[in-house]
């Protein structure tokens, strides 16, 4: 600013002397480019340093959006992950159950046959006490035989609730929330059908015949208010 001031004295002196005009005035011109050439240095100069300034910013800004950016890549695959090994653990432990399941089935239908069985041998083994020619004898063939089939006989029902609660807690209360009046030997049924039994298999274990199993089927769908379409082993196993 003040170089221009100057030049502008300089242009009113060269005004107002008539001597050598034409050399002042070229020295003028030579003065006023440099002045523009100065200004134009100065502000390419400065408008460089803007840019500079800006691209700094742009690039932490970049930076900043590509640290947070892997941040939050980092985070969501460390989500990822512990969800991975979240249903690792829910499958596993659904194979547990699953296995529990087929080896309390296992076990209930085992003891049922054993029951049978028993049966069957004290009716047979029943006849031999009276092969005994003294009544003590056949008293006391008779006790040990009783002791022998009351040792080898168990409730496999008391067995298999017992088991069933440890597996699957809370699901008879879940089905009297349903409905109250569900009776014990409904629940039964429902947690024989909640391990996915065949009614065969429920008439075994239960000692009912197969129609007994299907009528009791029929009463809990009534109570429970299914769907004809719905299955009702599947609805079960949903609970």
């Amino acid at each position: 600013m003040k170089l221009v001031v100057t030049l502008i004295s300089f242009a009113s002196i060269l005004n107002s002397s008539p001597i050598h005009v034409g050399v002042n005035w070229a020295i003028f011109l030579i003065l006023l480019i440099l002045v523009i050439l100065g200004a134009a240095i100065s502000y390419s100069i400065l408008l460089h340093q803007i840019k500079r300034k800006e691209k700094q910013v742009t690039d932490q800004t970049e930076r900043r959006v590509v640290a947070e950016k892997e941040k939050m890549e980092a985070e969501m695959e460390k989500i990822r992950l512990q969800n991975a090994l979240n249903e690792e653990e829910m499958i596993q432990m659904q194979l547990q159950i699953q296995l529990k399941e087929q080896d309390l089935i296992y076990k209930s239908l085992l003891i049922t046959d054993l029951q049978q069985l028993n049966k069957s041998v004290n009716d047979k083994l029943g006849m031999f006490q009276y092969k005994f020619p003294r009544k003590k004898d056949q008293e006391e063939y008779s006790h040990k035989l009783s002791e022998l089939i009351r040792d080898a006989s168990r409730d496999p029902i008391r067995d298999f609730e017992l088991l069933f609660t440890q597996l699957h807690g809370g699901f008879y209360e879940k089905l009297l929330t349903i409905n109250p009046e569900l009776s014990r030997n409904e629940l039964q049924l429902c947690a024989f059908l909640r391990l996915n039994l065949s009614s065969k298999d429920i008439a075994r274990l239960t000692n009912l015949s197969l129609s007994s199993v299907e009528i009791t089927r029929h009463h809990i769908r009534r109570k429970l208010n299914l769907d004809p379409k719905i299955s009702l082993t599947s609805h079960l196993i949903s609970i």
